[in-house]
């Protein structure tokens, strides 16, 4: 896995979970690293995880609110 090295200095806000849609484009980070970049492809809010379609991979990812937080993509 490649990791994108992000500044938490003007970072973007966490995103709420329930509050993702399909297409939206999101950084999962631990701390202050970024584990992945993607884009989102299904939500179950009610048991705290998506599905993004990583970006330099093309892999899709599970990913789950108790492992990372979630970022929209700065444009």
């Amino acid at each position: 896995m490649t990791e994108i090295i992000s500044a938490t200095e003007g970072e973007p806000p966490a995103v709420d979970w329930g509050m993702l849609r399909p297409g939206e484009q999101v950084e999962a980070h631990r701390g202050a690293v970024a584990l992945h970049r993607g884009v989102v492809e299904e939500t179950i809010p009610h048991l705290g995880v998506v599905w993004i379609r990583d970006s330099s991979t093309g892999t899709r990812k599970l990913l789950s609110h108790d492992d990372v937080v979630l970022r929209r993509c700065r444009p």
